[in-house]
């Protein structure tokens, strides 16, 4: 076989992983989700490329860089680049679930009509009760 996995001097894999910066200015955005509803984004691949099967003798997904566990696997060729730890993982994946209803403060209207019911959520605290007083006049359900 003339394939060689490469291994950094840290000891991690270093097939050609670089940073990418999502927040820059440019003609065109991306949309939230392209980032916060990807995990090839965040650094966990996509799942479509099996390294054991295409002759690469690996433990990981080509494309991932940090395991599920925030568990770094890959390096970058980038000096002081790092993936993302479990934690910065978890909250750049929760963004999206934000996102299916905060997308629609693109409309005027409805937006300040879920303001006038509810005010405006400051804080996490406030925000789950919001949601509880949403939920629970659409389902009948009084809140706690």
């Amino acid at each position: 076989m003339h394939n060689k996995v490469f291994t950094t001097y840290d000891g991690f894999s270093g097939i050609a992983h670089n940073p990418i910066q999502p927040h820059t200015v440019s003609k065109e955005a991306r949309t939230c989700e392209d980032c916060h509803a990807n995990k090839k984004a965040v650094g966990l691949g996509t799942g479509i490329y099996n390294a054991k099967a295409n002759g690469v003798d690996i433990p990981f997904e080509l494309e991932q860089i940090i395991d599920e566990n925030g568990k770094q696997v890959q390096a970058t060729s980038h000096y002081g680049a790092r993936p993302f730890n479990k934690e910065e993982i978890d909250r750049i994946m929760r963004v999206n679930v934000c996102a299916s209803c905060h997308d629609l403060q693109r409309d005027a209207k409805i937006w300040k009509k879920a303001m006038d019911i509810t005010g405006f959520a400051k804080t996490d605290a406030k925000h789950k009760e919001i949601l509880k007083k949403l939920f629970g006049k659409g389902t009948g359900i009084k809140s706690k």
